[in-house]
């Protein structure tokens, strides 16, 4: 099961969100309305995957993103936002965001999308610690040859 936490200032889009996701029955998902409560959820639970809103009260999204990044830069995270201006899109993969999701068009076909970018980060994620895993084990070997 994929734990999910899932940001959002709109209490609508938070139960439809649940309920699209947790449907599929590969999903868990949490859900809260402000960000500074997402830090919190995020310190006492680990999640495979955020996602978040741009338009939020007291803290935007990409302030969120920097926040959670410098917490935690191997979290994927995901900005789904119905604000869909370009310079948002831009300045949240700029700021570690692993896709960027437009609100709108067909609920089915919005959620889907976000479902498999949510696998795809993970995925992603995982490779790259494995990648990890391997380089530091190639050095470690090379540095115990050269000792």
């Amino acid at each position: 099961m994929i734990s999910v936490l899932f940001v959002h200032n709109a209490p609508v889009i938070l139960e439809i969100s649940k309920i699209f996701l947790e449907r599929t029955g590969e999903f868990e998902v949490d859900t809260t309305r402000l960000a500074i409560d997402a830090l919190e959820q995020l310190k006492a639970r680990a999640y495979d995957a955020v996602v978040s809103d741009y338009d939020m009260p007291v803290m935007n999204g990409i302030e969120f993103l920097k926040t959670v990044r410098s917490n935690d830069p191997d979290i994927p995270f995901i900005m789904f936002s119905g604000l869909g201006e370009v310079g948002i899109a831009a300045d949240a993969l700029k700021n570690g965001a692993d896709f960027y999701i437009s609100k709108g068009g067909s609920p089915k076909i919005m959620y889907m999308d976000l479902m498999e970018k949510i696998k795809t980060a993970l995925k992603q994620r995982e490779k790259e610690g494995r990648g990890e895993w391997l380089q530091n084990s190639v050095n470690h070997q090379a540095l115990t040859k050269q000792g």
